[in-house]
């Protein structure tokens, strides 16, 4: 039996977000008593909240969110656990710290998620600018997406 995990974090109101974009805004509009139904009005950028990062992110020729197919977004997942080090203040993590992992466990198309244990810092300025990441050597050892 699978199990679905629910890696988001909340939307709220005001929420803070990554430099150079506007703020979550989630308004009601009407309501019930004003016009029969509730609307919510509902305000955001792209690269807000819990999301993915397409190639076109970064690429002009890379593909949008709506060209990458569906199932690689989900199902079965390894993880990298890189929590259980102190990472503050954040740096990339490198190829050693992926040994919990062996290359025969990842193949082509693999599903890989990488704790770091940075959600606890959820709600701090140096949430969204000193976050951790891989070094382009463990970046470049996980294998390319099918």
């Amino acid at each position: 039996m699978s199990k679905v995990i629910d890696l988001s974090l909340p939307f709220e109101h005001g929420s803070s977000i990554s430099r150079g974009t506007r703020r979550i805004s989630v308004l009601v509009h009407n309501t019930v008593s004003t016009i029969g139904y509730n609307i919510t009005q509902f305000s955001m950028s792209t690269h807000q909240g819990t999301h993915l990062d397409a190639p076109y992110h970064f690429f002009d020729d890379g593909r949008t969110v709506d060209q990458i197919p569906l199932d690689c977004c989900y199902g079965p997942a390894l993880l990298m656990d890189l929590a259980s080090a102190r990472i503050w203040p954040p740096r990339p993590q490198s190829l050693s710290r992926c040994s919990n992992l062996t290359a025969d466990q990842i193949q082509p198309g693999a599903k890989v998620i990488y704790r770091t244990g940075w959600d606890r810092a959820f709600g701090t300025p140096e949430y969204f600018s000193d976050f951790p990441s891989l070094t382009l050597e463990a970046a470049q050892w996980l294998p390319p997406a099918e």
